[in-house]
């Protein structure tokens, strides 16, 4: 569905050292999410202003710290389980691409997009099943 490793260059090197986004990544990104040039554009800038200097992806923490800032309480442990959903290689880092896709799925109105991505979310060791354990595991934090 989505290709997280086209231009893997242009997102590594999109840390906070750089202002903007260039048209080519732009539209290739638009072939992933439905959110127009300026709002890609938006969402990178914002993106850029929550890491740290000499960074290009957002750690575990920072991630957390960023979604938890969206809420009223402590969402952190929900943070975490966004956190998986988001870091779809699984390197323990959300890049640029991973966010917007991230952002895109999870607030989309497609109830199949969004049922697979609640699945995912439910999903906490990722065996294709949802559990009681982890059931209670993810209602208890929302």
């Amino acid at each position: 569905m989505f290709n997280y490793n086209v231009f893997k260059e242009d997102l590594s090197e999109m840390g906070n050292s750089k202002t903007k986004i260039n048209s080519k990544t732009v539209e290739e990104l638009r072939k992933d999410v439905n959110f127009s040039p300026d709002e890609i554009r938006d969402w990178y800038k914002e993106y850029n202003s929550k890491l740290r200097q000499g960074e290009s992806e957002l750690t575990r923490d920072e991630f957390k710290k960023v979604y938890n800032s969206m809420f009223i309480g402590d969402a952190t442990e929900f943070a975490e389980h966004v956190f998986r959903t988001f870091d779809h290689d699984r390197n323990g880092t959300v890049n640029f691409r991973e966010f917007l896709v991230g952002l895109f799925v999870s607030s989309c109105d497609d109830p199949e997009t969004k049922l697979r991505w609640a699945f995912k979310l439910y999903d906490i060791d990722g065996n294709g099943f949802i559990s009681q354990d982890e059931m209670r595991s993810i209602v208890k934090v929302t």
